[in-house]
């Protein structure tokens, strides 16, 4: 698929009969459009969409392969599950701007998602009630809009930080990695999930457990 059309005028919706494995190709104009795809899955087999554009995904499964989904906002919804057998690889160019959702119960709906640039806000997930393994990857993160207490939550920051930006995680079981900190002063992952993580660090004698709570205790 390729158009040339300016703004609105290179707009893409294309509702495909059949999967498609790893030979979708999308290139469009520099102006930024709005480039709609759905199939039954959807492998990113290529690189797909621009940092103007707005992407929105639709399929069963979408599953990640070579290509990366770039864009100024993405939007993956899978009546199963995301990144399932591989991550999917995304660029967004926004500060975040990444809108996750997937109804596949059980393993069936879980999410794996290797974001290029720091989420500090715009991240949205949700899925089933059933419960799902839910994994984000980005250099930092903001955690925001993460909420279901049936889910398998790893957030992972490969450079920075993790932040709250004043939002609350709940999962079942949650694990936050970050090269940098996690719930920085200023802008603190909020209690549920900072509790959680200092919990986590007491259960296995970790020091980083006293300066979390002294750290809390400076922020009140």
């Amino acid at each position: 698929l390729s158009t040339s059309g300016i703004g609105a005028a290179g707009n893409i919706d294309v509702r495909e009969a059949n999967a498609l494995p790893t030979g979708l190709s999308v290139t469009t104009h520099s102006s930024g459009q709005v480039v709609s795809l759905s199939a039954p899955s959807i492998t990113v087999g290529s690189n797909i969409g621009d940092a103007a554009d707005t992407l929105m995904l639709s399929a069963g499964d979408i599953v990640g392969g070579v290509g990366t989904l770039t864009g100024n906002q993405i939007f993956l919804t899978a009546s199963g599950g995301i990144g399932i057998g591989a991550p999917v690889k995304t660029n967004t160019a926004m500060a975040g701007g990444l809108v996750l959702s997937t109804s596949g119960i059980g393993a069936a709906g879980n999410i794996d998602v290797r974001e290029a640039n720091a989420l500090t806000t715009g991240l949205s997930v949700t899925t089933h009630s059933s419960g799902q393994v839910i994994t984000i990857t980005a250099p930092s993160i903001g955690a925001n809009s993460i909420s279901d207490a049936n889910d398998d939550v790893t957030l992972i920051g490969t450079v920075g930080n993790i932040d709250g930006v004043g939002s609350v995680l709940t999962a079942k079981n949650m694990t936050l990695e970050a090269q940098g900190g996690i719930g920085t002063p200023g802008v603190n992952v909020t209690n549920s999930a900072r509790t959680y993580y200092q919990k986590a660090l007491e259960a296995t004698g970790d020091p980083e457990a006293a300066r979390l709570a002294a750290r809390k205790a400076a922020a009140q």
